[in-house]
């Protein structure tokens, strides 16, 4: 069910999610409403609702945090990216737990995107973070 792609009836979802800290997975098949009357209708509006707001808080934060992300942005170009988004219709994300930077990075080495010099670099970034976190 993790993987496999199969029609599934109009409001279900398949659900999967894998532990960080134990590894162990889970796969689900339940049902969301097709709509946001079904949504209601399942859970109650004050559930739909405090779902939503949560989800658009989060929205508009990134909206913000992908400017102050820019080093060559000010905080006042990412106020005005809050102010000015509209939010679009989601995509929901499908496939496999998402990979930790770790498997990415190991997936760029095995695949020789990473040069020498850049690993090297990183091992003295490592080397440094864990100098500074016995002295701490």
């Amino acid at each position: 069910m993790a993987d496999e792609k199969k029609d599934l009836k109009p409001g279900v979802v398949a659900i999967n999610a894998t532990s960080k800290k134990t590894g162990k997975t889970v796969s689900a098949e339940v049902n969301i409403g097709a709509t946001l009357d079904d949504a209601i209708m399942l859970f109650g509006d004050k559930v739909v609702y405090s779902m939503y707001k949560a989800k658009m808080v989060i929205a508009f934060q990134d909206a913000g945090r992908r400017i102050l992300a820019d080093p060559d942005k000010t905080p006042e170009e990412a106020l005005k990216a809050v102010q000015e988004f509209k939010p679009g219709v989601a995509k929901v994300r499908t496939g496999g737990p998402r990979k930790s930077p770790i498997q990415k990075l190991d997936e760029k080495i095995a695949a020789g995107e990473v040069s020498k010099d850049e690993l090297l670099a990183l091992q003295a970034k490592i080397a440094a973070a864990i100098a500074a976190k016995k002295s701490a």
